[in-house]
């Protein structure tokens, strides 16, 4: 019995090495054919292909990225105008804000002097 343990687990590895050596083989050669096949025809077909689609849509993008390009430019003009006037204005009404806060404390300080001058004479 041990003999025939002994046996079945060397047949065991041999199918195992077997396998996997013809594991390596069909990878490789798919593989090989692949990159081969693969790489001659989509350069071909590429080239063929791109040559005519680019004609093709480089006509019909230019009219439209000319219309698209000057409604774009409009909308983005007009965004960015906005956004710098409402900055502005908001940069305006923060710059009034702080001169009337000095203006008050200007006043304030005009004031506790003229009151400190007059408790001083007094």
């Amino acid at each position: 019995m041990n003999d025939s343990n002994v046996i079945d687990d060397d047949d065991d590895d041999d199918d195992d090495d077997d396998d996997d050596d013809d594991d390596e083989d069909d990878n490789d050669d798919v593989n090989d054919d692949d990159d081969d096949d693969d790489d001659d025809n989509d350069d071909d077909d590429d080239e063929d292909d791109t040559d005519d689609d680019d004609d093709d849509d480089d006509d019909d993008d230019d009219d439209d990225d000319d219309d698209d390009d000057d409604d774009d430019d409009d909308d983005d003009g007009d965004d960015d105008a906005c956004y710098y006037l409402i900055f502005t204005i908001d940069k305006l009404i923060y710059l009034k804000n702080i001169m009337l806060i000095l203006d008050l404390k200007l006043t304030l300080i005009y004031s506790l002097t003229i009151v400190l001058c007059f408790v001083q004479l007094i």
